[in-house]
């Protein structure tokens, strides 16, 4: 068993330094990003500024290979607006205290795709329709994620060369997700019977959460060091509405599995 993500954490940066370096910047962000990277690295922060991080587009292509005969690889290319940050700075100069505010879109998934299969295979056991069967299958699947976090973070300098800080995170996540599927396929007795299958289901939530990251940084001359500490979330808000309907038409079921016979 493995578990899978519903969007890619690591694809987009926040601010100047973490999109040239590529994220590496535990140690010492320098700028706004520190709220969301390193709360440590946010008392080295000097400058009272507001920071816009953003890139306009980007193309997404995701492709799912084929289980099995029935099926073909499915694939989804867009063009779509990627991550947002707004942050800003309370506190500079000699200050050891900083708080630093901002909110951020880590990431916007949308995916819609649609499959269709039409062919001669052979579904059913010779004992039971002999010969291959026409088949023909359909399947689609739309999922849309958003997330936004508001971040309020504290900063305070020990020294010049230790920091340490916490950052509150308040998550809104919203989550639509739907898929339907349809099969049919005719047995080869005197009648031609038909064998149908269908499924919808549908999934809607929004859950709003906390998580707190605790954030040490080490800076000397041109070296510099972090650790990073992130709570399991808590949840404070959510609703969610889950719906499915299956129907299944001159379908066999296995008693022992539960499956439908061919499907």
């Amino acid at each position: 068993m493995a578990s899978a993500q519903d969007s890619q954490y690591a694809t987009h940066q926040f601010g100047t330094r973490a999109s040239l370096m590529g994220g590496a910047v535990i140690g010492y962000a320098r700028d706004n990003s520190s709220i969301y990277y390193n709360p440590g690295s946010l008392a080295f922060v000097d400058s009272n500024s507001i920071t816009i991080t953003a890139n306009m587009y980007q193309i997404e292509q995701i492709k799912i290979a084929a289980p099995d005969i029935f099926q073909q690889a499915i694939s989804s290319t867009k063009i779509a607006s990627v991550p947002l940050l707004v942050s800003g700075m309370l506190g500079q100069g000699k200050s050891r205290l900083k708080i630093g505010y901002g909110v951020i879109s880590p990431f916007n998934f949308d995916y819609k795709t649609s499959s269709r299969t039409e062919g001669i295979f052979p579904v059913v056991s010779d004992g039971e329709s002999p010969g291959e069967e026409s088949f023909t299958g359909q399947a689609n699947v739309s999922s849309r994620l958003s997330e936004v976090e508001g971040i309020l973070a504290l900063g305070y300098k020990m020294n010049q060369k230790w920091g340490i800080g916490l950052s509150n995170f308040a998550i809104g996540r919203s989550h639509d997700f739907s898929k339907s599927a349809y099969a049919r396929f005719y047995l080869n007795d005197a009648n031609k019977t038909l064998s149908s299958y269908s499924l919808v289901r549908n999934v809607d939530y929004f859950h709003l959460r906390y998580v707190a990251k605790i954030g040490l940084s080490f800076k000397i001359k041109r070296f510099a060091a972090g650790l990073t500490i992130q709570t399991p979330s808590v949840n404070l808000a959510g609703s969610g509405i889950i719906s499915a309907e299956m129907v299944g038409n001159q379908a066999l079921v296995f008693r022992e599995t539960k499956q439908l016979y061919g499907l």
